[in-house]
């Protein structure tokens, strides 16, 4: 075989490889709940606010 045609199959395969790894984490951020990271926030933004109020 050529250099070429191995050439090509390991891109293939690298890109194999990514795409595999994408579709891993779309379905781990399927399964994630953001609500935590919602209410920290929320926690947050309600302190800033009393902060500023009270100056």
């Amino acid at each position: 075989t050529s250099a070429l045609l191995k050439n090509a199959d390991y891109i293939t395969g690298q890109i194999n490889h990514v795409v595999n790894k994408l579709e891993q984490a779309k379905r781990h951020l399927g399964r994630i709940s953001f609500r935590p990271l919602l209410e920290q926030d929320r926690k947050q933004d309600d302190i800033l606010a009393k902060a500023a109020k009270d100056s």
